[in-house]
C-alpha cells in the first residue's frame, strides 16, 4: 500500500502528521521520516512538496540477519 501526501512542507518548514496504518507497518518514505509511536501509529515529518509513505504487512517484511 502506497500513501501520498501532498502540502507545502519543506525542510525548513516541516510538516507533523500521526498516521495509523492498522496491520500495516511504514517500510519505506520518501520526501520525509518517521518514527513509531504505537503498533500501527507513527510519527511522521514531512520535509518536502510530494512524500511517499510505502507500507507493507508484516508477512510482506523480509528480515535479514
Amino acid at each position: 500500500d502506497v500513501i501520498r501526501i501532498t502540502s507545502d512542507a519543506s525542510k525548513e518548514n516541516p510538516a507533523y502528521f500521526i498516521v495509523q496504518t492498522g496491520a500495516n507497518v511504514i517500510h519505506h518514505i520518501d520526501g520525509g521520516s518517521y518514527k513509531k509511536i504505537d503498533d500501527g501509529r507513527y510519527l511522521v515529518t514531512v520535509t518536502d512538496k510530494n512524500t511517499t509513505i510505502d507500507c507493507k504487512t508484516k508477512s510482506q517484511l523480509t528480515f535479514w540477519r
